[in-house]
C-alpha cells in the first residue's frame, strides 16, 4: 500500500519538478532564467515539517500545488506516527508545498534542509544542503528518513535543485 502511495507521488513530483538538474549538471552551460522575482530565506513559520523519522524511503525533491498528492504525502511522512497528526491546512490558489527527502539511513545525525528559494521568470531554483555524520561522530544506529517540507507562494516550473553537501566534523 505505501509503495502504491510512494509510486503515485513520484508521478506527481515528476511532474511538478521537470526540469530539476544537481549543481553540476546547472554550472555546465549558461543560461538565461529571466529576472529574479523573489527570494525566500528559512522562515519558521513557513517549514511544516522538518524530521529525521519519516515514511519517506526514497529520495524525493519536488512540490505539491493539490490537496489530493498533499493529503497522500502527508501520510506517508506520518506513516510512523501514532496518533497521526492532523493534516496542516494549504491554500493551494496561491501557494505550494516544497519538499525534500534524504530516503532512508542506516543511522542518525544525517540531516536535509532547503536553505532559500529564488524564483526567477522562468524558473525556481531551491538551494538546499545534506548533512552526514563524520566518521568519528557517535550517532544512533536507529533507521532515519530525514525531511524538509516547507509552504512557499506558488512556485514557477520547472524546479531546480541545488544541493550542498556537508559532513559533520565531531
Amino acid at each position: 500500500m505505501i509503495a502504491q502511495r510512494w509510486a503515485l507521488i513520484a508521478g506527481c513530483v515528476a511532474l511538478a519538478s521537470c526540469g530539476g538538474r544537481d549543481a553540476s549538471q546547472a554550472q555546465d552551460r549558461p543560461r538565461d532564467l529571466g529576472t529574479r522575482t523573489a527570494a525566500w530565506i528559512p522562515d519558521p513559520a513557513a517549514t511544516i515539517l522538518h524530521a529525521a523519522y519519516s515514511g519517506v524511503q526514497d529520495s524525493a525533491r519536488g512540490a505539491i500545488s493539490e490537496p489530493a498528492p498533499w493529503q497522500d504525502m502527508w501520510n506517508l511522512l506520518t506513516s510512523g506516527n501514532q496518533p497521526r497528526p492532523p493534516l496542516p491546512a494549504v491554500d493551494f490558489s496561491t501557494d505550494d508545498v516544497l519538499f525534500v527527502s534524504l530516503g532512508r539511513r542506516s543511522s542518525g545525525g544525517h540531516d536535509i534542509r532547503i536553505d532559500s528559494v529564488v524564483r526567477y521568470q522562468a524558473r525556481t531554483v531551491v538551494y538546499l544542503t545534506r548533512t552526514s555524520p563524520g566518521p568519528t561522530c557517535m550517532t544512533t544506529q536507529a533507521l532515519t528518513a530525514p525531511v524538509h517540507v516547507v509552504r512557499l507562494p506558488r512556485l514557477v516550473r520547472p524546479l531546480e535543485f541545488h544541493e550542498l553537501f556537508s559532513q559533520h566534523a565531531c
